[in-house]
């Protein structure tokens, strides 16, 4: 579906103010939102992308097997159940162990590749971290115990709208950190939109912030610069206990304005890195087409490795990106950024049949898949296999697919 004129997406790209009824309408009817996503089985490019992996990689191959056996038993769900209870009704314990749990992930990450470590320890220059979805601080954490003279500003969002509290000791008063609390996908100044061409009825008009610098004052009231920072980190997730303070057209977009969000306000803040700016972000499943063509994005202008914590996680398909020697400010770092604001603005300010013809146009064609095996496949397998390994081998152990053997 092509954006037309007139409506609220043209406005905001085109600058144009709207004209007339706002084109913003979050009621489509079922069959309309069918018919605009309608795709034949022999259109669609998700099979012939896992095809073109399950022939590639043996690795792969038995992972998505254990996959599906996983599916089909009962004992996996429960085992997930309980963990979702477990995590969303956290305990006083369970908030500190999940602290633990981060800066232990956060010391195998660093031991996998020192990405969490200035790299010349004799520089006069402490090293500046952006810590984005902050909480509980664990990531943090591990910087100051490696990097003692760090400087470290992170944005998490407030417990009041379910985000996780801070656990970091003595975080309020220490002298090279800051936090800001705020739900950084309403960061609408971030990506370059006009608050004019924000309609009144938008049922997130009142919680957008359309300002540019993440920081404005200091502890101590002084203006305070938030940019360039040395390494970001990206650890944000949908949290289930944010649900209930989340506009409803955001459910099913929400996974992708919060990954949006994050590449775009972490590529703006290395800007001044040069060509020697790291970072660090959470993503699930390399294999997933979504997941693929962003590290091919990323791949243009940073160097990455994939990281898997063997001891936490391992069961869960997460894992994540470390990009070293990113050129923040290349034509290909420039180009990204400039899509993935269309990207968010579709996300945020779109219909659900524009989002859904978005997302078609972007991932969802056989062109672009084709293109992705020919320019990424392999790289995408080399990068991905310890992780794949890494996944399979904890569902081999797992209790409940062990159980289904016995």
């Amino acid at each position: 579906m092509p954006i037309t004129k007139g409506s609220l997406i043209y406005a905001i790209f085109s600058g144009e103010k709207e004209r007339g009824p706002s084109a913003f309408n979050l009621h489509l009817s079922h069959r309309r939102r069918e018919r605009a996503m309608a795709v034949s089985e022999s259109q669609d490019p998700i099979p012939r992308w896992d095809r073109y992996l399950t022939e590639n990689s043996k690795v792969y191959r038995e992972l998505a097997e254990l996959r599906r056996q996983g599916w089909q038993n009962s004992e996996g769900d429960t085992h997930f159940a309980n963990q979702r209870q477990r995590a969303d009704n956290a305990t006083a314990e369970g908030k500190t162990r999940f602290f633990r749990m981060m800066e232990q992930i956060g010391e195998e990450m660093n031991s996998f590749n020192s990405i969490l470590t200035l790299p010349n320890a004799t520089s006069y220059k402490p090293l500046r971290v952006l810590d984005l979805c902050f909480a509980p601080g664990g990531f943090s954490s591990t910087v100051l115990r490696l990097n003692p003279g760090a400087i470290i500003r992170g944005t998490t969002l407030p417990p009041s709208l379910g985000g996780h509290e801070v656990q970091l000791p003595e975080w309020e008063t220490h002298p090279r950190l800051r936090i800001k609390f705020c739900d950084i996908t309403m960061r609408a100044g971030e990506m370059s939109v006009d608050p004019a061409v924000v309609p009144e009825e938008h049922p997130d008009r009142i919680n957008f912030d359309f300002s540019t610098r993440l920081f404005v004052e200091d502890i101590y009231g002084k203006e305070e610069e938030d940019e360039p920072f040395d390494l970001v980190i990206c650890d944000g997730q949908v949290l289930r206990t944010h649900a209930s303070a989340r506009a409803e057209y955001r459910e099913h977009r929400e996974a992708s304005r919060l990954t949006l969000s994050q590449l775009v306000i972490s590529m703006q803040r290395l800007q001044g890195a040069g060509n020697n700016g790291r970072l660090v972000m959470l993503l699930h499943k390399p294999d997933a087409l979504d997941t693929a063509l962003l590290l091919r994005t990323l791949s243009t202008f940073a160097q990455l490795k994939l990281f898997k914590p063997r001891r936490k996680h391992a069961l869960r398909s997460s894992f994540y990106v470390l990009a070293t020697e990113v050129h923040a400010n290349s034509h290909e770092a420039a180009y990204a950024i400039s899509v993935w604001k269309k990207d968010w603005t579709v996300a945020t300010f779109g219909t659900d049949e524009e989002w859904k013809a978005h997302r078609t146009e972007k991932v969802k064609k056989l062109d672009i898949v084709q293109n992705l095996m020919t320019d990424f496949g392999r790289e995408l397998i080399r990068m991905a296999e310890p992780v794949w390994d890494i996944q399979a081998s904890a569902l081999k152990r797992a209790p409940f697919m062990t159980k289904r053997g016995s």
